[in-house]
């Protein structure tokens, strides 16, 4: 099953965005659900601009980066409204 919300992205289209899961864990007052992305950390922090990087990989990070957040903002929007909470998961929660 797919959930899917939508972002508006630099093209000023409205886009689907597909998260990579629910999950629903039973904790000590109940069971709590989840809307899991799963990113690379690198890719969940703003760029950096490097003195010797190419102009073309700085910007492709920097437009990754915008465009990530806009799709996080709207699947935080869409999971308040579903009762559910939003967590980006990274390499380093998952331990690998």
């Amino acid at each position: 099953m797919c959930y899917n919300t939508l972002f508006e992205s630099f093209n000023k289209k409205v886009q689907r965005y597909f998260v990579d899961g629910l999950v629903t864990i039973n904790e000590t007052n109940g069971p709590k659900t989840y809307l899991i992305e799963i990113k690379p950390s690198k890719q969940t922090q703003p760029p950096k601009s490097k003195k010797y990087q190419k102009k073309a990989t700085t910007i492709y990070e920097q437009k990754t980066y915008v465009q990530n957040r806009a799709k996080w903002d709207a699947a935080e929007k869409w999971a308040k409204k579903k009762g559910v909470e939003f967590k980006i998961l990274t390499e380093k929660e998952l331990g690998i």
